[in-house]
């Protein structure tokens, strides 16, 4: 664990040498990549922990029947069938 504390030490003593520019560019290339991970992994938790308890998104356009699919909780639209 120490080792791991030093290499750290290290990591913030060269970021904060660095010019603000560039010390905001590596923070960004690193950051908003390891943000992004994070968001996707967390979705896929969440998703699955609701399709688990049997509460799917109503928005995501799949339907529970062969009617189509669900509009939010609203009416159905009324379609009707010309005879010709």
């Amino acid at each position: 664990m120490e080792a791991i504390g030093r290499w750290w030490d290290g990591v913030e003593l060269w970021v904060t040498g660095l010019p603000f520019a560039l010390q905001a560019l590596v923070v960004m290339i690193v950051l908003v990549p390891l943000a992004a991970l994070v968001a996707i992994a967390l979705d896929v938790v969440v998703t699955k922990g609701f399709a688990l308890v049997g509460r799917g998104d109503p928005h995501d356009g799949r339907a529970d029947d062969e009617d189509g699919p669900d509009t939010a909780g609203g009416p159905r639209p009324h379609t009707t069938e010309s005879e010709d």
